[in-house]
């Protein structure tokens, strides 16, 4: 993971709610922090986990370089998802897996 964090910038953990099981979940994930203190999150597949999970409890945690912080979750759709998309594709050189999947605005809880 270092390598990459060189290359494209850092990346965080996003801590969930199992939907199911109700245990926390964690996953790595690329972000865009917005200027309103939001960050912006989009799955890389539509059958990923963690934005099921955030659809069943929106509250989660996200870590970046050692700071958490508590967050609700928005899912996005339509012309705001697009902007967020290519957001995260131009931080993340371009991935196309980026837009596949759901994609949220976490705001500060």
């Amino acid at each position: 993971m270092v390598a990459f964090e060189r290359r494209v910038g850092y990346v965080g953990d996003l801590s969930t709610t199992g939907r199911r099981s109700g245990r926390p979940r964690a996953v790595t994930v690329g972000f865009v922090r917005d200027r309103d203190g939001t960050i912006l999150v989009a799955a890389q597949r539509p059958g990923s986990a963690w934005p099921a999970n955030l659809g069943s409890d929106p509250r989660c945690e996200f870590t970046v370089r050692g700071r958490t912080g508590r967050y609700v979750a928005r899912q996005l759709s339509g012309t705001e998802r697009e902007a967020v998309i290519r957001r995260i594709r131009r931080r993340y050189a371009g991935d196309p897996r980026y837009g596949t999947g759901p994609a949220f605005r976490l705001w500060p809880d």
